[in-house]
Order: structure tokens, then C-alpha cells, then sequence
């Protein structure tokens, strides 16, 4: 509980510290701790939830997309790994892993041909 109410405009500072802080759904669940008279104007708490339910449905779709790459990858013999940062890391590891086989493909095709070089005589 807060010992005295925020004014609107703190509380517009606060929601808009919690976006750019990717707090917004933690804080907005934490409002039903709150008393009546100390939540943020009705206005406010609408666009939070508004924004809370996008992140979550954009979440959920993340999930689902890394899920069916993650499935992709595997079913091609790559052996992604999950970190912190979805979008970047399963890009990261498919690129790393095409990299190196591109590398051992490119190794070995110079390493066939200097050799049938060799063997021509």
C-alpha cells in the first residue's frame, strides 16, 4: 500500500518508466494490491492493460515461432541453443552453424582439389 496516492502525473512517470524498463506487466499486476483511491486514473490503467495484453500476445507468438525454429533446426541436424534475447539468438546460432559448415565445405573442396592437382600430376 502507498502511504499517500501518486498525482497523475507520477503515475504517468511510472508507467512510462516501466516501458522503457519492460516492467509494465509486473507493476500493472501489482496495482490490485492497491486501495481504490490510490490507483492510477482510469485512463492510464487502460492503456497498461492495453500495452500488457499486446507484449503478452507478442510474447506468445515469439514462443510459438521459436518453438517451430527451434523443431526446424533440430529436424536439420543443428543444434540451436536458447538465450536471453530470442530473436537475435536462434538467427546467431543458425548463422554460426552455417557459417562453420561452409567453412569445413570450402576446406574441403580446396583440400579435394589441391589434392586432384596433385594426383593429375
Amino acid at each position: 500500500m502507498l502511504s499517500d496516492p501518486l498525482s497523475d502525473s507520477e503515475w504517468s512517470k511510472l508507467h512510462s518508466w516501466t516501458k522503457s524498463h519492460t516492467l509494465a506487466g509486473l507493476i500493472f499486476d501489482s496495482l490490485s494490491f492497491l486501495i481504490d483511491d490510490q490507483l492510477p486514473p482510469q485512463s492510464l490503467r487502460i492503456k497498461w492493460d492495453v500495452r500488457v495484453d499486446q507484449t503478452e500476445r507478442h510474447n506468445t507468438k515469439m514462443n510459438q515461432v521459436i518453438a517451430a525454429q527451434y523443431t526446424s533446426f533440430t529436424n536439420s541436424g543443428l543444434q540451436p541453443i536458447y538465450k536471453k534475447g530470442k530473436r537475435l539468438l536462434l538467427a546467431m546460432t543458425f548463422l554460426c552453424t552455417v557459417c562453420r559448415e561452409i567453412s569445413t565445405n570450402i576446406l574441403k573442396t580446396k583440400v579435394t582439389q589441391k589434392s586432384q592437382y596433385f594426383l593429375r600430376g
